[in-house]
């Protein structure tokens, strides 16, 4: 049976903003839940969102869940083709994981075949996802060959082969039954096939395992979708080229190609390392200008032939000359798949991964998306190969979540043996781009040169050395061809190529490949020489000194609504309101008249006045209370329903005589309303704000590079303010945990520093910056950052805002105030900050400048502490 469900804008709203989704990943959310509102569908054939890669598909499908979970639907099942995109999925919903996509009201319960005894526990002790309380979706992530019913004389439940595994789902229990059965029980179960073109009507047996499952809905999610699928919404590469949601494909090639052996690949590599380099530089630029983003190190990908060329490869890129360190180089294949492996390729995108080359055959093609892989080589690879999704797709993510102008940044450099023209005319590309039922039949794919990196030409060569290599010679037919949607090549000399091509849809844009090439003799220059960075360093003196800041965050959360919140005489109330009698049926005879169809009106007659049964009237009056799904539906709810509401309310009732059609009508409506009034006025009462603190270490590093932008001078103390400059960092200070800051102000902030760090009271102070990540929310959707940790003599931490006369006393800053004393309070029980003590003040320019010592301002100030 399809899945009972509503379409509701305000909802979809709502969840789309609470996970931030992208215009098309909205798109996609509202495109899917009209579909399964419309209950046109197979539940088990696969509703396709058919995404580039890149864009965010995961953000749909927890944008989905949730909207399943606010229409009262909390059975999940994520199905995935491998082991790889299992573990991603369940960090993508973990909160505790750096992964976590964010967006749930309720953290999801996720269930993997390696936790499924927690599950049945958690099941006999009436906790966790079971319980009656849990709000929050279950989530059931498993592979989908775990799904797969084992040989008929595979019977063994203990160890870790694929055999076990699949019968530990559908072992049985006579206490608690078996997982398997459970999920097939589940009359809303609706399930997320992600990447569901690796597994459909043509992959019989997983096609058969989810028919077996009978889901209410399925819903699928690829780049890759068929002509078979049933697309609900369409979003290919080339439009999220051109909307910028993923980086520019760029093809980066020798004229004359590299050979398909050793010598070829250690040139391609050669060339893959000098793009990085550039990359690298830009990065570093990039992050010193913008210190509010997440640091990051581009990364280059290679893809090799199989196992015995990765690992040859690998050995290559350790060794002198290229990347010349062990740990630097990964290698990812069926033989190199241990844990420390697995880690090192999680954290690739963390700021201290020491990972610059990720070496693999084709383990990585699908659920793999972190965000740093800047080149991508491709050694020895097939034309069919080089422009797939799958192998671009690696690479497609933005690296700070959008364009940053810089061609280095927003540019993926596919490093590949053969030029552009070889690999745009298979007839695959325009697929690969989502242009095969885009353009029309003759419209073209142009090649675009845009380039990003610098090359050096050689001896042979006489261009000026700021050119690029695309730019250094006269057009060729080469440079200037396109390539139709047949493979066919038209001239750069044709004369109807520019005047008769189509035009593009309007507002796509036109999708482009970019181009480079590099002659025989030219090399990729190295980057160009940058001024010496300025470091800010941790104080020598507090070398050694670290703190866990208590970060905050804030969430709503409203309890289960309780049947038993149901007054006796508010049951009464509602069925009073239960009509009774009967009701006037309009009749209308059919007539032909010249040609023509009629109707005359006839005399009503009675209706709705035929006796029910007093079981027919409970039945169908617990079928409505369910109906309204505001309550979660467990064996004592169903028993307080039919005991506490339906019984009394039916025996209220009574007294209008014996039960009518027309009153069990009016009896369905009532206690609808009955319970979704009193669930309305619960949700409102019992909704309350909960605050959870994260012990967040600082200072996360020891030193810092300033940004490009900033300046350093010294101490202002007797300096008019007019000097003061907002960009500038200022030391060097005494007490100042690093030897250098930076401020907002001069009267608040820069005061409140050196009232400070003249202070034999205080043992170290450090200002705090966004990158900190040091904040209190003030709001389920606000943070708010303080300026300044006091360490004093006692060994007391104090957090300390500055602020103007003007804006101390207004509601937002009153409203942050509140927040971070608040977690002060809290602090007081929360044993991992047992250790030390904490306090809080908010400081103005008047106090500061009154203050002679930090006694003086404390008791000026007034503070909270733990």
């Amino acid at each position: 049976m399809p899945l009972a469900i509503a379409y509701d804008e305000a909802v979809i709203n709502i969840v789309a903003t609470k996970f931030d989704l992208r215009t098309p990943n909205r798109e996609a959310l509202d495109a899917t839940v009209r579909r399964l509102a419309d209950g046109d569908y197979e539940p088990q054939t696969p509703l396709v969102v058919n995404h580039a890669t890149g864009v965010g598909k995961t953000y749909v499908m927890g944008a989905l869940i949730e909207y399943l979970r606010e229409m009262g639907h909390r059975n999940i099942m994520v199905v995935t083709p491998g082991l790889v995109i299992q573990n991603k999925t369940v960090a993508n919903f973990t909160k505790s994981h750096r992964k976590y996509i964010g967006g749930f009201d309720v953290q999801p319960d996720i269930i993997t075949p390696e936790n499924q005894r927690a599950w049945r526990d958690a099941r006999d002790a009436g906790q966790g996802s079971l319980a009656d309380t849990f709000l929050g979706s279950q989530i059931f992530v498993f592979n989908v060959q775990t799904l797969l019913a084992p040989k008929a004389n595979a019977q063994a439940t203990k160890g870790e082969t694929l055999a076990a595994r699949q019968a530990r789902i559908r072992k049985f229990d006579e206490n608690r039954g078996n997982l398997y059965q459970h999920l097939q029980a589940l009359d809303d179960l609706v399930i997320f096939a992600d990447e569901s073109h690796l597994y459909g009507k043509s992959a019989k047996a997983f096609s058969a395992a989810l028919t077996e499952l009978d889901p209410a809905a399925t819903i699928g999610l690829t780049a890759s979708a068929t002509a078979d699928d049933d697309v609900v919404y369409r979003y290919p590469l080339y439009r999220a080229i051109a909307d910028k949601y993923v980086k520019q494909p760029v093809l980066v090639y020798r004229k004359n190609g590299y050979k398909k052996n050793a010598d070829g690949d250690e040139r391609q590599l050669r060339d893959g390392l000098a793009v990085l380099r550039q990359k690298e530089a830009a990065y570093r630029r990039f992050i010193q200008d913008n210190p509010d983003v997440k640091p990051v190190k581009p990364v280059m990908f290679v893809t090799c032939s199989d196992i015995d060329h990765a690992t040859a490869v690998t050995t290559l890129l350790r060794g002198a000359g290229y990347v010349a360190d062990t740990d630097a180089v990964l290698q990812v294949d069926s033989k190199h798949d241990d844990d420390a492996t697995r880690e090192k390729l999680d954290n690739l995108d963390a700021p201290d991964s020491p990972v610059r080359a990720v070496v693999a055959v084709s383990k990585l093609r699908e659920g793999w998306d972190v965000s740093n892989v800047a080149v991508i080589v491709t050694l020895r690879a097939s034309s069919s190969e080089i422009l797939t999704q799958q192998t671009m797709g690696r690479g497609l993510r933005l690296p700070f979540g959008k364009y940053t102008g810089d061609p280095a940044i927003d540019q993926l450099d596919i490093i590949a043996h053969k030029s552009y023209r070889d690999y745009l005319k298979s007839e695959d590309v325009l697929k690969d781009f989502g242009l095969d039922d885009a353009l029309a039949p003759d419209e073209a794919l142009e090649a675009v040169d845009e380039s990003g990196i610098q090359v050096t030409p050689g001896s042979g060569e006489s261009t000026p050395d700021d050119m690029s290599a695309a730019d250094d010679s006269e057009p060729t037919d080469q440079d200037n061809a396109t390539v139709g949607n047949d493979g066919g090549w038209l001239a750069a000399d044709d004369d109807d190529r520019t005047e008769t091509a189509p035009q593009p849809p309007t507002g796509t844009g036109r999708p482009a490949a970019g181009t480079r090439e590099l002659g025989d003799d030219d090399e990729i220059a190295p980057p160009p020489q940058e001024p010496a960075p300025v470091v800010i360093r941790i104080n020598s003196k507090f070398a050694n000194d670290s703190f866990l800041f208590p970060s905050s965050s804030m969430s709503t959360h409203i309890p289960a609504f309780d049947l038993a919140d149901i007054t006796d005489d508010a049951v009464t109330t509602a069925a009073a309101s239960v009509v009774a009698g009967s009701v006037k049926l309009d009749r209308h005879k059919i007539v032909a008249r010249d040609n023509q169809i009629t109707t005359t009106s006839l005399t009503r007659v009675t209706g709705g006045s035929d006796p029910v049964t007093d079981d027919h009237v409970r039945a169908e009056l617990m079928k409505a209370a369910q109906g309204t799904r505001r309550f979660t539906v467990t064996a004592g709810a169903l028993r307080l329903l039919d005991r506490r509401i339906v019984g009394p309310f039916m025996d209220a009732a009574m007294d209008k005589g014996a039960w009518t059609e027309k009153a069990l009508t009016t009896a369905r409506e009532s206690i609808a309303k009955l319970i979704t009034k009193v669930a309305d006025e619960h949700d409102i009462r019992a909704a309350r704000l909960e605050i959870d603190i994260e012990p967040r270490k600082l200072p996360i590093a020891s030193e810092f590079v300033l940004p490009s932008t900033a300046t350093v001078a010294g101490l202002l103390r007797d300096t008019p303010s007019a000097q003061f400059n907002t960009s500038t960092y200022y030391g060097n200070w005494d007490r100042g945990l690093f030897d250098r800051a930076r401020f907002d102000s001069f009267s608040a902030e820069y005061k409140l520093a050196a009232l400070v760090d003249a202070d034999d009271e205080v043992k170290w102070w450090k200002r705090l910056y966004r990158e900190d990540k040091a904040h209190f929310a003030w709001t389920p959707r606000n943070t708010y950052y303080p300026d300044f940790v006091v360490c004093d003599t006692d060994g007391e931490l104090w957090i300390v805002e500055g602020k103007s006369n003007r804006d101390a006393n207004n509601d937002e800053v009153m409203q942050k105030r509140a927040a971070a004393e608040k977690v002060m309070r809290t602090l007081t029980a929360d044993d991992r900050f047992d250790t030390v003590r904490w306090g809080y003040l908010l400081a103005t320019e008047s106090d500061i400048a009154a203050s002679d010592s930090w006694d003086e301002l404390k008791q000026r100030t007034g503070f909270v502490q733990s």
